[in-house]
């Protein structure tokens, strides 16, 4: 399965997708990303099991495919290559591991990831979108610092450290 992608719109996502991760997981599953590929689409999930985040991109592809990776590992590789779109190669080794190639026509060599399947990663639930609110990202930003100050940064009272 070959994939083309956009690289900064790719490392945009991972680097978003991935900064909820922790480097202390428990659960080796959870330093992962999911990486769900459909029709012209990307989907990067990553959560700690409290927080998740789910990011959609576009890419090059017409095959359908999950599998897990690490991300910090993928970004620090890609953020290196030449500003020009990127190409994955994944081969299905077994049922339980994936081989990525990354390819970038400015670089003369190749750059192999292992990936896991993506069954044992927790479910993200879905939102239901009835009650929810639009609001612009620069106005909600500003709400944020206009109340930020008030929360707690110790921890004898949790309750108190949140806005």
């Amino acid at each position: 399965m070959k994939i083309t992608v956009n690289k900064e719109i790719f490392l945009r996502a991972i680097n978003t997708t991935d900064s909820i991760v922790s480097s202390k997981n428990i659960n080796t599953i959870l330093s992962n990303c999911l990486f769900n590929i459909n029709k012209n689409k990307i989907e990067i999930i990553a959560t700690d099991n409290e927080i998740a985040i789910k990011t959609q991109i576009d890419a090059s592809t017409d095959e359908k495919l999950s599998f897990l990776t690490n991300g910090k590992y993928l970004y620090n590789v890609i953020k290196e290559l030449p500003d020009e779109d990127i190409t994955f190669t994944i081969d299905k080794s077994t049922e339980e591991s994936f081989t990525i190639n990354i390819k970038s026509s400015g670089v003369k060599g190749n750059y192999k990831f292992y990936g896991a399947n993506s069954g044992e990663f927790p479910q993200i639930p879905s939102i239901n979108n009835e009650n929810s609110v639009i609001i612009e990202q620069a106005v909600f930003k500003d709400m944020i610092k206009k109340v930020i100050y008030a929360a707690a940064t110790d921890t004898i009272k949790p309750v108190f450290n949140s806005i």
